[in-house]
């Protein structure tokens, strides 16, 4: 699982976002990029420092757009919106490596619709009319890019939590984004899910999309982070978007400097980190966000928990289970209290064999077992006792 941050949207990077990135090494870098129709502060200028000090992370790249656009001018918009991130595109690549960059076309398109910055929205809206909408919008807008670039990998657009994202027990029974109306129960069977995630209105856009991208927050309260419709909701995504299995949350952890520093914030944080390690179900996290914003400066002062973070994750991921399957496969049978071992043992040498059973030329059954002396490496101890006679344990001493 990767580990990375969302940087600011406000101004380039402060003396406290490079702490946070020299304690916890980004992995991913999710980011608003400078383009014709947003200025902002991640200027390829300053990526490209991120790049020389961590030149395997991977960036997730989400033009913005105002939303006034959008509902001014409709669909015609997006030959612009899309001319213009072709554009952007082509100038961070000179910078960032194209197998590492991916792209973030829309975002919280389940959001209410919006005229003016002040409502605080800038999405689609959630009805049927919306997500149907959405899907033509996200096609159309994926279409266009993809003739001047297409292994630029595009995401699923990642969802708010709630408003009418994926169905959890109480919420009401009508089409969501990840599936439609016959999704909106629990338990389903695997041909169920599959005509819930079919019955979708954006069905086209969610199986062309290349990735998982959600958000994650878990400030609600203390076990935000282990409840499937807070710290787990993506995976309920993830159930109506096959063949992803596992996610990018590309927003994470906290969503205000409020929130970050309430008393029990940074033991949840690590405790559902240490459970989404667990569970396999999330490729790459970036936590919500560097810099001073106007949610305030979320990990201000936070370097310690970076490190704590960091430690985490510093052994390579590895599949446990197939080390301890090679190990029964390959290591020596030892049974300490067997008369071999225990003799063995008490004359200070070191098992080099498991028990061998044999047969003597009379048709006694026997057992041997050989030793290592730690103090002679050119020598072998080899014990035999015949079964049910333990006391009667002979050694021979041996080349090794």
């Amino acid at each position: 699982m990767k580990l990375g941050w969302h940087a600011g949207n406000t101004g380039p990077f402060t003396n406290n976002d490079w702490a946070l990135m020299r304690a916890l090494p980004p992995q991913m870098l999710v980011f608003l990029p400078h383009y014709a129709l947003s200025a902002q502060a991640m200027t390829p200028e300053e990526i490209s420092k991120v790049i020389k000090l961590y030149p395997h992370c991977d960036f997730f790249v989400r033009p913005y757009m105002d939303p006034r656009i959008f509902v001014a001018e409709g669909i015609g918009c997006l030959n612009r919106f899309s001319d213009a991130i072709c554009d952007m595109i082509k100038s961070y690549l000179s910078v960032i490596p194209a197998d590492q960059f991916r792209l973030q076309i829309f975002n919280e398109q389940n959001m209410p619709e919006r005229l003016t910055f002040e409502t605080g929205f800038e999405g689609f809206g959630c009805s049927v009319a919306a997500i149907a909408k959405f899907n033509t919008w996200y096609n159309t807008l994926f279409d266009s890019i993809k003739q001047s670039y297409p292994d630029i990998p595009i995401g699923w657009s990642p969802l708010a939590p709630g408003n009418g994202d994926v169905w959890f027990k109480g919420d009401p029974t009508v089409a969501h984004y990840m599936h439609g109306v016959s999704g909106c129960h629990d338990d389903l069977t695997t041909a169920q899910r599959l005509e819930a995630q079919q019955a979708s209105l954006c069905y086209q856009a969610l199986e062309r999309s290349e990735g998982h991208f959600s958000h994650a927050y878990i400030h609600a309260g203390p076990d935000a982070w282990k409840q499937v419709w807070h710290g787990l909701r993506f995976e309920r995504e993830l159930l109506f978007h096959t063949p992803n299995r596992q996610a990018w949350i590309t927003e994470g952890g906290f969503p205000t400097e409020f929130h970050m520093n309430l008393p029990w914030a940074e033991n949840s944080l690590v405790e559902w980190l240490r459970l989404l390690k667990q569970r396999k179900t999330v490729a790459g996290i970036a936590f919500w966000m560097l810099g001073k914003t106007q949610w305030g400066e979320v990990w201000k002062g936070k370097v310690k928990l970076a490190e704590r973070i960091a430690s985490l994750f510093q052994r390579e991921e590895v599949d446990e289970s197939a080390i301890i399957a090679r190990a029964h496969a390959s290591v020596l049978p030892y049974n300490p209290n067997a008369a071999l071992s225990a003799a063995g043992i008490q004359q200070g040498l070191v098992v080099a064999s498991g028990e061998i059973p044999f047969v003597s030329s009379s048709g006694s059954p026997y057992l041997q077992q050989s030793f290592r002396d730690p103090t002679d490496d050119s020598i072998l101890k080899t014990a035999y006792v015949p079964v049910g006679r333990w006391n009667e344990i002979v050694w021979i001493t041996h080349s090794n």
